[in-house]
């Protein structure tokens, strides 16, 4: 009778033991999954974090610029291309003179998007002025035409 009672007791405890084993495998399963999640969670806040502060190192340092250049020759800087499209049908393209049946544009710039120090200053003005010299084609009332500032006749 000595004997069927620690045998008795054995298998509980065997069976506890059992049990607390599997108990402790589904649970380090379950922890290893939250102990991944929770360091892949601080590897992609920590990247997502040095992308942000690289950013806003570029924001402070540079700005965006379009480079104007015509035929491969650089003209100047410009911030604003559409503003400064608008500032060319101003200034060259509708000008009211007497006689002028029409001016145009030989080439159009080519506009290059960079990121320049914010020390960079545009000059939209000067490169109006240049177009104005070397790449306009006035056609006048009487057929003639002026390219690059002399007259031509027809």
């Amino acid at each position: 009778m000595h004997f069927l009672k620690i045998y008795g007791i054995i298998i509980i405890v065997a069976w506890k033991n059992s049990n607390k084993r599997r108990v402790y495998i589904i649970l380090t399963r379950k922890s290893k999954i939250k102990i991944f999640t929770k360091k892949s969670a601080k590897v992609i806040g920590l990247i997502i974090i040095g992308f942000i502060l690289i950013i806003a190192i570029m924001a402070t340092k540079y700005r965006p610029i379009y480079e104007v250049s015509l035929n491969g020759k650089f003209l100047g800087y410009v911030s604003n291309t559409s503003n400064f499209k608008k500032m060319i049908e101003d200034e060259i393209v509708n000008q009211k003179e007497v006689n002028v049946d029409n001016i145009s544009l030989i080439d159009e710039p080519q506009y290059e998007l960079k990121l320049l120090s914010r020390k960079v200053e545009t000059n939209e003005h000067d490169i109006i002025a240049t177009l104005k010299e070397n790449d306009t084609v006035t056609f006048f009332m009487n057929r003639d035409a002026k390219v690059h500032n002399k007259i031509l006749l027809n």
